[in-house]
């Protein structure tokens, strides 16, 4: 799996990906495809994330508590800012469907591999 979009932020991304050992791309490639069944309504299962062990810094949020889909997709910088869109006031997700990464390279892999193209809030640091 590659790392493909167009523009300036091509080269970053594509030198991003390529600090990812193969399992972790492999990884974003899974929980791509998780999202990508989510949005669809078919069963949900793992989405993968489990497979890596380290801390979420970035959060991608496909579908929110309400229902509503985003494109592009809202990305924040902490959980708690995820949170108030993903969970309701009773503290359940829902139908929501999002996505705690450790870095901004496989949060774009994620989103290419889930078919949408990257949100310019990607490329701006958190």
């Amino acid at each position: 799996m590659s790392a493909v979009t167009s523009g300036p932020a091509a080269a970053e991304s594509t030198v991003a990906a390529s600090d990812l050992s193969r399992e972790r791309i492999e990884v974003a490639g899974d929980i791509g495809a998780w999202v990508k069944r989510c949005l669809a309504g078919q069963l949900r299962g793992l989405s993968g994330r489990e497979r890596v062990q380290l801390a979420s810094k970035y959060y991608l949020v496909f579908r929110t508590f309400d229902q509503a889909v985003h494109n592009p997709r809202l990305v924040f910088c902490s959980w708690r800012e995820a949170k108030a869109r993903v969970y309701s006031s009773e503290g359940q997700p829902g139908d929501s469907v999002f996505v705690g990464l450790p870095t901004k390279a496989e949060a774009r892999l994620v989103v290419q591999s889930a078919g949408f193209s990257e949100p310019s809030a990607l490329r701006r640091a958190c």
